[in-house]
């Protein structure tokens, strides 16, 4: 089973530093244990292990090769891995204790939603739940294309408009994609609204101008969800909601399973995390790193953390865009500042 490289994506680590915030904020981690789906290189659970070494951790993987590989990777003795769909754990395994868990989907459809609901009628109140999913269109982006209009149309422009026959074939292939997109963006709308349209808010429409808003309406389908799910005095309350892009567009959100009574100390606990979001009306943090070099990472060390940037600060250390742009530079250097603590360090050792 071919996977992608989840331990050499640096959103994504971000995105796995969120919930270990987050464990930070209670005193007893001993009375949860974590449960969530690994991959082949395990990298949630070794990073978990290396900061709650006593929390005991369980696996679910469905696929024999990848549940081979896993065997390979075992972070510890203590950890118990199990081959079966996750069904099929959730209707077997006695939730005794507080649970941790991360349903980590490299899609968004209805099974991912029934799965999200299950789960936190199941687990034991003060259960931590998160859902990453798909946020995107399953294909690639319009804008693609639109550079490579650009870039065409820039080429005939500098050549006086002189269209030879090969531009005009690879302009008109270009526009002909743009189309193609287009319709296949609208396909997969259509399809989308229509799967999860018992979860859809009122008004949903406004929700799809564009891709910020349409993480918003991804984020309401789970509230709306939440709300049918959770009766009497349970609740899921949201502590977190992030994005990020290591090629394709993922959203996480994480929550609490607790007894509405608890909301306000249950808040207070959480007080030292900084990306604590409790509102389900709020648009997901943007997780996004800019590629630096350690030369870089280490220039910008002293000017760390501030308390408030737009990344000019950083920029103007830097003396150039890390980015296309200046715009662009300022956007993600504001970003690093929130997360430069969790930049992953990727390099070559030899054993």
């Amino acid at each position: 089973m071919k996977h992608p490289a989840y331990h050499l994506r640096p959103n994504k680590a971000i995105d796995r530093f969120m919930l270990i915030e987050i464990l930070k904020c209670f005193d007893d981690i001993t009375a949860f244990e974590y449960i969530g789906f690994g991959g082949p290189f395990l990298e949630d659970f070794r990073l978990l292990h290396q900061y709650f070494p006593a929390m005991s951790l369980i696996c679910i993987e469905k696929n024999q090769a990848t549940y081979k590989r896993q065997h390979f990777h075992k972070v510890t003795k203590n950890m118990s891995l199990l081959q079966m769909p996750y069904q099929n754990f959730l209707s077997r395994y006695d939730f005794r204790k507080k649970s941790c868990i991360w349903l980590d989907y490299t899609t968004f459809d209805k099974n991912c939603l029934s799965e999200f609901c299950d789960t936190i009628q199941r687990v034991q109140e003060g259960s931590i739940v998160k859902i990453t999913v798909r946020s995107d269109n399953e294909e690639d982006s319009i804008p693609q294309y639109t550079e490579n209009i650009l870039s065409l149309i820039s080429t005939c422009i500098k050549e006086n408009f002189s269209f030879d026959k090969k531009i005009q074939e690879e302009l008109i292939a270009a526009l002909n994609g743009v189309i193609k997109k287009e319709e296949t963006s609208q396909s997969f709308q259509k399809r989308f609204l229509a799967e999860f349209a018992e979860y859809l808010p009122e008004n949903y429409e406004q929700y799809l101008k564009n891709s910020n808003q349409q993480k918003l309406l991804i984020k309401l389908i789970f509230k709306k969800a939440v709300i049918e799910t959770c009766t009497g005095d349970m609740f899921f309350l949201p502590v977190n909601c992030t994005y990020y892009n290591d090629q394709t567009e993922m959203m996480s959100l994480t929550g609490i399973v607790i007894n509405r009574s608890q909301t306000e100390q249950i808040k207070l606990s959480l007080s030292k995390f900084n990306f604590l979001d409790t509102a389900w009306d709020s648009y997901p943090q943007k997780i996004d790193i800019p590629m630096l070099s350690l030369k870089e990472r280490l220039k910008l060390e002293k000017y760390l953390p501030l308390k408030k940037t737009t990344g000019r600060i950083l920029h103007k250390a830097l003396g150039y865009n890390v980015m296309n742009g200046e715009k662009q530079s300022l956007e993600i250097l504001k970003l690093y500042n929130d997360f430069y603590k969790y930049y992953p360090v990727i390099g070559k050792l030899s054993l």
